[in-house]
């Protein structure tokens, strides 16, 4: 997800640059360095640098609005989660249907432990962009919540989605490691966490056992159905 995020941000990057390029003799000086200080810093990856810069165009040019829509992504980039909503929700009170705006907020609520918040961000985005992976992050976010009505009906929906079988997410596996893993992988283990929640043992396995069809080197799954085995021969 960041890393579509950030690809975003590269682009925007880019048509940034030309525009300044293409109008070199309308910028004043202090800008124009400014700028190429900006360009600079991303060069060499130095977010701090580039930010800074951002911050004095701003200044120096408030009428250039898109400078802060540059400014969110920078601070969703750097990890600054608390200032990429602060300034993403700003942004979104003026264009309210700005996907990426919308994926930074929620993927930075999520990132602060803002389940409830993130949920409802991600049913506005899931609904301009009919995104299965976004359909997915609300059947999570729904679990987190111990909503579990709500996830069992999105999972079902998603599960009977052809295109999950293909679609990839990135999973969080734990110990700081991801695996890009099928969206119906995904849903059926999520479904497999809710059987265990609610003491269903046998559904649980079955679930697993699907994910594990869907993506055998799952390793969710598999450690899912380690822990049911290690509680089966307890006495």
């Amino acid at each position: 997800m960041k890393k579509t995020i950030l690809t975003f941000f590269l682009i925007i990057a880019a048509i940034s640059f030309t525009k300044a390029q293409k109008n070199k003799a309308q910028v004043p000086e202090p800008y124009e360095i400014k700028l190429e200080v900006y360009h600079k810093a991303l060069m060499y990856n130095d977010m701090a640098a580039a930010r800074t810069a951002v911050y004095e165009m701003m200044v120096l040019k408030p009428e250039v609005a898109s400078w802060r829509d540059t400014l969110t992504i920078l601070y969703f980039s750097s990890g600054m989660y608390d200032q990429a909503i602060y300034l993403g929700k700003e942004l979104l009170k003026e264009k309210s249907t700005d996907q990426l705006l919308l994926e930074i907020v929620a993927v930075s609520e999520e990132n602060l432990g803002m389940a409830k918040q993130s949920l409802e961000d991600y049913d506005k985005l899931f609904a301009l962009s009919g995104s299965l992976v976004h359909q997915y992050k609300i059947a999570a976010l729904q679990y987190t919540l111990q909503r579990y009505g709500e996830c069992s009906q999105t999972l079902s929906v998603l599960i009977g989605n052809p295109a999950a079988a293909t679609e990839k997410v990135a999973i969080n596996v734990g110990q700081g490691q991801g695996q890009d893993v099928t969206l119906l992988a995904a849903a059926w283990n999520i479904a497999g966490m809710i059987a265990v929640e609610t003491g269903q043992a046998e559904d649980a396995r079955k679930c697993f056992e699907k994910s594990l069809a869907a993506d055998p080197e799952f390793l969710l799954p598999k450690n899912n159905i380690s822990y049911l085995d290690s509680k089966k021969q307890q006495p």
